[in-house]
């Protein structure tokens, strides 16, 4: 998936004016996110939030892109290839996951300002962390109903079989592990 963002972040440095304009005209309604969308982006994309609030609006650019017949076949293909990517299934699952354990370590991050409560906080998020081994969180839970109706956010999800999704429980065991040591 980095190597898909990695491709998006360079299209958009290439050609920015044209593709902030596409961006733009795709998030009319979400102008806050796509400001911030551009500073996720330059940083590496350090905060995934702004892809699950973004998503219709990311896969429209593509879809597009895909289709400009001003672009190059290169670019298109590319294009379709990272509309195609971003409608799988496997995708949408690994971005709610992500979203759940990147907002629980945000907030222990958050609150790790206190050194006194810096065990018991860290504890804490191992146990919320482990929960969702057996209990699918907030946006796992919906990537997981958009998974059976085959939508997401208006766009229709493709099943891609040979592209496999985060295994949820070795994911968050390392995690977990990670946070013990």
């Amino acid at each position: 998936m980095h190597n898909k963002l990695l491709n998006l972040f360079l299209y958009h440095k290439i050609f920015p004016n044209k593709n902030q304009r596409e961006l733009s005209k795709a998030c009319q309604e979400l102008e806050v996110q796509f400001l911030q969308i551009g500073r996720v982006l330059d940083m590496q994309f350090a905060k995934c939030s702004h892809c699950v609030d973004c998503y219709g609006a990311l896969y429209a650019v593509f879809k597009a892109a895909a289709d400009d017949p001003d672009s190059d076949a290169k670019t298109r293909s590319k294009m379709k290839g990272l509309a195609k990517h971003l409608a799988s299934v496997q995708v949408v699952n690994d971005i709610g996951l992500m979203y759940d354990i990147l907002q629980e370590l945000s907030s222990l991050s958050l609150e790790l300002v206190t050194p006194d409560k810096a065990g018991r906080l860290v504890k804490r998020t191992i146990r919320v962390l482990e929960s969702f081994i057996d209990n699918p969180s907030e946006h796992l839970s919906e990537a997981n109903t958009a998974k059976e109706h085959f939508e997401c956010k208006t766009v229709e999800l493709l099943d891609i079989v040979k592209q496999k999704a985060i295994d949820r429980q070795q994911f968050i065991q390392s995690v977990v592990d990670n946070l013990r040591l």
